[in-house]
């Protein structure tokens, strides 16, 4: 994979169930070593803006998009986050297929 200077394009055409993990391996690839107060400000900024996803997804508004934004910056940070977010993403693609499949008429 090409690392390209748009780091949302590399976490977008990563395979399914890879992504995060790529977007981590990329980010410790090409970041320099930052200061510990550093990572904790970005894992917080992450963790905050995931937040303020979860209970936009309570109201009318872009929820989903502040949850990508917010874990993608805690799977930068963090490789167990990472994980469990790929994971996340297949049961999601999983779950949202079996949808697809009982809402066909005919």
């Amino acid at each position: 994979m090409d690392l390209t200077k748009n780091p949302w394009s590399d976490l977008w055409r990563s395979s399914p169930g890879q992504r995060f993990q790529t977007k981590y391996e990329l980010t410790r690839a090409t970041a320099a070593p930052s200061h510990p107060l550093a990572h904790l400000a970005r894992m917080a900024g992450g963790g905050l803006i995931a937040f303020v996803g979860v209970i936009l997804l309570l109201t009318p508004g872009p929820g989903l998009v502040f949850l990508v934004v917010g874990g993608s910056m805690l799977a930068s940070e963090s490789l167990a986050v990472a994980q469990r977010l790929d994971g996340w993403e297949l049961a999601m693609r999983a779950c949202l297929k079996r949808w697809r499949r009982g809402c066909r008429v005919g």
